[in-house]
């Protein structure tokens, strides 16, 4: 290939080969297949067209550093200080054409994103022994590690200063993954980091997650990308001369499944699909690293459903000042109403200033995060073949199609009788099995788009996490009722209730109508039912209401299991709140 190299690291000092991976000692103990390297051209020069030549302000073709994948290692990396193998090519590969005479200056490590047996095992009799932990990654030996109960934090934010302690005292807050015992279940908490990109009015942003988009010149999915234009200028106020790659990578969803056409998520693009991201300072090229200080600052504002979101600050009408810490602040300096935010990692908070008590108070609704705006950008959206539309015809009919197998294989996933989930029809087939029936009654200038209808679960293991639930019910007092046969009573009138009939393809589901239902189907057995979000960190109402796209219907997946008996509400509600 014409984008790959191969060579070995030297000494700058005494020009002497140096070993890697684990024959090194050194930083250089990190290379190994699948790790990233950072070579820099020497002070004053430039790498442009695989040579390294005089820098050069003006020349956009000019790079500054170039990232690099490792490919293999032979042996040492050094052919056992010979340097080049016999073959005539170095016993280090690289996915990137490197000159001679580039600067190694940060290694990222690969990353193991398998667990080993033994890891699992240890993880099962975790469980077994219905204990909390963690599990953490450690980047120098590129190893999963489980943090035990006793040292594991769960507190505080994370931080690798205490990552590996085992003086019993809860100090490592290090774990990626943390599984707390909950009752009869654990709660899985996963630590990540998302990356938005956002449009306030010029740009609305389109993915299917479900759907993959072939190029069938190269074979390759092809995925949406948010280019950043190399005419904006960068941290350091020059011109960044590329555009800077981001693929999208999800849509942002609301509790009430809404999802927002004006933000998405990106990640670091991976250029040829490796697994292996291509440039891991893309962001920061572009926003600066913490020390740069540039913030976007956001206002939580309720939606007509009562669901927060958070829009952007036009700091040209609400100026938000930074500092480090409150205590640098002196009120007398400021006038009534300014809004101050706190970016020191123990305080990290924005307050406005009282002049009537002299005194900074907090402001929960607004947050701030790194970031910046004014961004010139290229939006590419791929879209397969079977969603493009012929521009000739006039009318544009939707035809939205549930099939029977479909809706068979899905019933039997649900009630567990399959482990997988059935996939939809796709676009070709329904186009194949019904087009030609409906094509000998359409006009010539309509044109039919068949879309697959998919099932939403609500409630149940099945169901995505904001909308899993637990049923707690308060039996008649006065009744004398047998609990398992109750709740498959109720589990039976939830199903009713959800019968295909009495649903259409985007209906909004309301709480209040199916707990009545319920409540009505199974009198005077139950004085009092609720519906309570498993997830701790969601709010009662998250459930209220939930909407549904035109192609989705709703489809209950509650059990057994899902129903819980209880003497009182009282207490439920009150810890539920």
């Amino acid at each position: 290939r014409i984008n790959e190299s191969t060579g070995y690291f030297i000494n700058t000092v005494d020009e002497s080969l140096v070993n890697v991976g684990s024959f090194s000692t050194s930083n250089l103990k990190y290379v190994f297949p699948t790790s990233l390297i950072k070579f820099e051209p020497p002070e004053g020069k430039a790498f442009k067209d695989g040579r390294i030549v005089d820098a050069n302000e003006f020349d956009l073709s000019q790079r500054k550093y170039i990232w690099t994948k490792v490919v293999s290692v032979v042996g040492d990396g050094t052919n056992a200080g010979r340097g080049i193998l016999s073959s005539g090519l170095g016993p280090i590969k690289f996915n990137e054409v490197i000159p001679s005479g580039a600067i190694a200056r940060r290694i990222v490590p690969k990353f193991v994103n398998n667990l080993p047996l033994e890891l699992e095992l240890e993880i099962v009799n975790q469980m077994i022994e219905s204990q909390n932990f963690g599990l953490r990654y450690d980047f120098a030996q590129s190893q999963w590690k489980i943090i035990t109960a006793p040292n594991l934090d769960l507190i505080n934010i994370f931080s690798l200063g205490k990552a590996g302690d085992n003086t019993r005292n809860n100090l490592d807050s290090s774990w990626i993954v943390s599984f707390i015992k909950r009752a009869d279940r654990y709660q899985v908490k996963v630590r990540g980091l998302d990356y938005i990109f956002g449009s306030i009015e010029q740009n609305r942003f389109y993915i299917d997650i479900n759907k993959k988009v072939y190029d069938s010149l190269t074979g390759q999915i092809v995925r949406d990308q948010v280019k950043v234009l190399g005419i904006n200028a960068g941290v350091n106020s020059l011109p960044l001369k590329r555009d800077i790659n981001f693929s999208v990578d999800d849509t942002i969803k609301f509790n009430d499944g809404y999802e927002s056409a004006a933000e998405i998520k990106v990640a670091f693009f991976d250029s040829d699909d490796d697994g292996v991201i291509d440039d891991p300072e893309s962001f920061s090229e572009i926003v600066g690293n913490d020390v740069d200080l540039n913030f976007l600052y956001f206002k939580e504002v309720k939606d007509t459903s009562g669901n927060s979101t958070f829009d952007l600050v036009d700091e040209t009408v609400e100026p938000i000042l930074g500092f480090q810490r409150e205590n640098q602040v002196n009120v007398n300096d400021y006038s009534d109403g300014q809004l101050f935010y706190f970016y020191d990692v123990s305080e990290n908070r924005i307050k406005r200033l009282n002049k009537q008590t002299n005194s900074l108070v907090l402001e929960p609704t607004y947050k701030a995060n790194f970031g910046r705006k004014n961004l010139s950008f290229q939006y590419v959206h791929s879209s397969g073949e079977d969603r493009r539309i012929d521009p000739s015809s006039s009318n544009i009919i939707d035809i939205y199609l549930l099939t029977r197998t479909y809706d068979t294989e899905f019933r039997d996933y649900v009630l567990g009788n399959i482990a997988t989930i059935p996939e939809v029809p796709s676009i070709d087939f329904l186009r194949i099995n019904y087009g030609a029936r409906l094509n000998n009654i359409k006009s010539i200038s309509d044109e039919i788009i068949y879309q697959p209808v998919r099932y939403k679960i609500l409630f149940g293991s099945l169901a995505e996490e904001n909308l899993q639930a637990v049923f707690k019910v308060v039996k008649n007092p006065n009744r004398t009722i047998n609990d398992n046969d109750l709740k498959v009573r109720i589990v039976s009138a939830i199903n009713e209730f959800f019968d295909i009939n009495n649903w259409d393809f985007g209906d909004k589901f309301y709480l209040s109508e199916l707990t009545t239902y319920v409540v009505t189907s199974v009198a005077p057995d139950v004085s009092n039912l609720i519906v309570i979000p498993k997830n701790q960190d969601l709010p009662l109402e998250s459930l209220f209401e939930i909407p549904s796209r035109a192609d989705e219907i709703f489809i209950s997946g509650a059990r057994v299991d899902d129903i819980e008996i209880v003497s009182s509400l009282t207490i439920e509600l009150n810890t539920a709140v």
